[in-house]
């Protein structure tokens, strides 16, 4: 007879709870080392007993209970013992000698078992940059020290100085909750979030445990991930950073000393290994389209995200600082303001635009109309180039407006703005069409093969309906209430679009 629980499900999987026995860990310690290592629990696909419990796979257990990692985290649980009962003997010279020789471990092994090949790490990429953005703009808290700030905040500049060297930058968008950046990075993009500044608090609700344990294991995964790129552009890393030129308020990518990696280098800071396992080399396709501009931004603007997006597309950014005011105006050729009122003398030689048509030109690969993005002008839409028009049933007009002055430069949607007189031809043209598009659904209506058809469709969908099982009838159903749904939400869209479009004109 075969014994209870030596086959099937109850074999395959584990309980965190037995798990925790097994490993002879804490609730703490074993989120932590199912962080590190990418162990998630698993769903059963047969019902075992106590349902409500959370599951691992036994497999994964049982290479956990081998690796290297937990033989560490056991000896750093006994050394927290021996300094805590040398702490109440009051043995200070033992307290210190025991503090100073506390045992360490690396995450560079795990970072390549998880990740063997180098874009492997760059599709898990996304997770990490969110992460290290957000804690690099917090203040210190009781479990994520200012050191850890300080690091994060390093990791990020490093990866902004290698996009903006590249010019990687393909979109961006400008949210409530920061700036969302897509960047190219041998064919793979990655989508992160950078945070305005200044960064509201830690919520008190967050698990800061949990935080920082992805944030032990980000950090050294975002490390090697720049040792690599920096070293394929044949750069010694980490390049050194001068501090003092960021306390200046200057500009921090003119603060970085590149310098050229030595020959006998090694590739990763694991002895003995090779890195990342590259089978193909793609080649960066640099973002070029703000080449030979030179923009000057006013002091609303977020200095350090627009410098970081206009340095990625090849143009340069300055701003005044009261230590270091602007003299040579000569080479500015777009002045970004995000107000009304526009300081000192206009000058005819210069664009002046909203900081929107950056971000804007940036998404449709070309350089929009100024005259749509002029300080105190109502803006555009800002579309998200997330979200792919062509084949869905609504499509904004701007999106329009914007494909059709790429292929053939029509300015109709800027006539329409600024309010030309050949606007309201184009529209009394459209309410034509409209009526007579209108008059020919009437038409079709009163032929009688028009509605014996929908009649004869509609019964044979009844029918059909009744044929099916419970179960189908019930997600076709669902499918049907969401497509209704999403017509009305469409049809929502358009008749608002309508409105604004009346009420421009």
């Amino acid at each position: 007879m075969i014994r209870k629980g030596s086959k099937g499900a109850a074999k395959a999987y584990i309980s965190a709870s037995k798990a925790r026995r097994k490993l002879q860990v804490s609730l703490a310690t074993f989120q932590k080392l199912c962080i590190l290592k990418g162990i998630h629990p698993r769903v059963p696909g047969k019902k075992l007993k106590g349902s409500q419990k959370t599951f691992y796979l036994t497999k994964d257990i049982k290479f956990l209970a081998h690796d290297p990692l937990i033989r560490k985290i056991w000896e750093l649980r006994a050394h927290r013992r021996k300094i805590k009962k040398a702490k109440a003997k009051k043995e200070t010279s033992k307290v210190k000698s025991l503090l100073d020789n506390s045992p360490s471990y690396r995450l560079e092994r795990i970072v390549l078992e998880r990740y063997g090949k180098f874009q492997d790490a760059l599709s898990d990429l996304d997770d990490a940059l969110n992460l290290l953005f957000m804690v690099a703009n917090l203040t210190c808290t009781s479990l994520i020290s200012s050191d850890k700030i300080a690091n994060c905040r390093r990791l990020c500049r490093e990866f902004q100085k290698y996009v903006v060297m590249t010019g990687a930058v393909r979109k961006v968008f400008a949210s409530v909750k920061g700036l969302y950046v897509q960047v190219e990075i041998d064919g793979i993009r990655p989508v992160f979030i950078i945070p305005y500044r200044p960064f509201q608090r830690m919520p008190e609700d967050v698990d800061q445990r949990i935080i920082n344990s992805f944030l032990e294991f980000y950090e050294c995964m975002l490390s090697c991930v720049n040792r690599h790129l920096f070293h394929r552009l044949g750069y010694a890393y980490p390049p050194k950073f001068e501090e003092s030129l960021e306390e200046r308020g200057l500009s921090i990518f003119d603060a970085f000393i590149l310098e050229s990696k030595k020959k006998d280098e090694a590739q990763m800071m694991v002895d003995g290994s090779e890195g990342f396992s590259n089978d193909t080399e793609k080649g960066d396709h640099s973002n070029t389209l703000l080449k030979g501009m030179k923009f000057f931004l006013g002091r609303e603007i977020p200095v350090d995200l627009f410098d970081f997006i206009i340095r990625s597309c090849g143009g340069e950014a300055i701003w005044e600082l009261p230590s270091m005011p602007v003299t040579d105006t000569s080479s500015i050729t777009h002045y970004v303001y995000d107000r009304p009122d526009i300081p000192g003398e206009r000058r005819l030689d210069v664009e002046y635009v909203q900081p929107q048509w950056i971000l804007d030109s940036i998404n449709a690969q070309v350089l929009l109309p100024v005259s749509l993005y002029l300080p105190g002008v109502s803006l555009p839409p800002h579309l998200s180039p997330f979200v792919n028009h062509e084949n869905s049933s609504y499509r904004p007009h701007f999106q329009d407006f914007i494909s059709e002055y790429k292929t053939s430069g029509v300015n109709t949607y800027t006539e329409r703005v600024v309010g030309d007189k050949s606007s309201t031809q184009v529209v009394a043209e459209n309410n034509k069409n409209e009526e007579e598009e209108e008059e020919e659904r009437r038409q079709r209506a009163l032929v009688p093969n028009d509605k014996s058809e929908p009649s004869s469709e509609s019964a044979n969908r009844k029918l059909a309906k009744l044929m099916m099982r419970r179960k189908d009838r019930h997600l076709y159903e669902k499918i049907t209430k969401s497509q209704k749904e999403k017509e009305k939400k469409v049809n929502r869209l358009v008749r608002r679009q309508k409105e604004l479009m009346q009420s421009s004109e």
